[in-house]
Parts: C-alpha cells; structure tokens; sequence
C-alpha cells in the first residue's frame, strides 16, 4: 500500500487518505504484521514473567519470516512479484550533501510543530528537574565556592553527621 498525500498535508489527513482512500490492503501483510506484534508482546510477558533471556523480538522476527516463506508469501510468482512486498526501492547510493533551500512559506508551515516539539522538550525538562530536587530548606542553600566546613562542622546538605576531617 501507497502513502497518499504529499509532505505538506497534516500526518493525521494523509493517514486518512492512506487508509481510506488508497490501494486495496494486502491482507497478508496485514496477518503477519498483527501476528507478529501479538507475539512480540506474548514473548515479552514470558521473558519478564520466568526471567528467560531477553531475546523475544529476535524469536518473533525469526517466527514470522519462516511463517511468511512457509506460506508462500515471499516466495515470486511468475510475474516477479511477492505476495507481501519485502521492501521498497532503496537507493544505489547516499545523496550528496548540500544545503538545503529554504523559503519563507515552508518556515511558516514548521513553525507550529516545531514549536510543540520545544514545548515538550521544555515540559520534560521541567519534570525532570522536579524530580531530582531536593526538600527545600533555609539551610539547604548552596553556599559560595569559597566556603569551606570547619572539622566537626556538619554537612548541611545532605547529613546532620559532622565533618571528620582530621586536624594537623
């Protein structure tokens, strides 16, 4: 099955137009891609349930190739095609690095998302610092890089314990 739509359209409405209005579905592909995921998530269950080594994704990649060559489905018909395409075209060679052109409209049009992402990014930001903070006290202040405890002085921070330094 086809993407439908262009770059420019939202990731929801070319979704839509995919799903609804492209290609007939390989019904094959979709057995083996449901197939597939269940057992991932069965052999995950297992894996964390008897403590078993944790190669369950390379088990079910294993399982459903064989299913899909067993069945036939990777196999080429008299046409050259597959029942369930294995991959698409992939390039000979890496493009050649340039820099990229950018105009206005495309800026105006990645704006909003990019935005989002930044607000995210900042929300777990913050989420994360909160959840290293430590209780705050008048006395958890931090001190200057001068400051330096005497023998015997306690550590504000993180114990009542004093320092034993020794003296000499």
């Amino acid at each position: 099955m086809k993407d439908q739509g262009n770059g420019r359209q939202s990731v929801l409405k070319r979704t839509y137009l995919t799903l609804f209005h492209g290609e007939a579905f390989n019904y094959r592909a979709l057995i083996i891609s449901v197939a597939t995921i269940v057992l991932a998530v069965v052999l995950r269950r297992l894996v964390k349930r008897f403590g078993l080594p944790q190669l369950d994704l390379l088990a079910t990649l294993i399982f459903a190739a064989l299913i899909a060559y067993l069945a036939g489905w990777a196999t080429e018909d008299h046409t050259g095609n597959t029942a369930i395409k294995l991959t698409a075209k992939i390039p000979q060679s890496l493009p050649h690095p340039h820099i990229p052109s950018v105009q206005l409209n495309e800026v105006t049009q990645l704006a909003p998302g990019a935005l989002a992402i930044a607000f995210i990014g900042l929300l777990e930001a913050l989420v994360d610092r909160q959840s290293h903070r430590l209780p705050e006290r008048s006395e958890d202040r931090l001190q200057p890089a001068d400051h330096r405890r005497r023998p015997g002085e306690p550590h504000r921070r993180f114990s009542s314990r004093p320092c034993r330094a020794r003296v000499r």
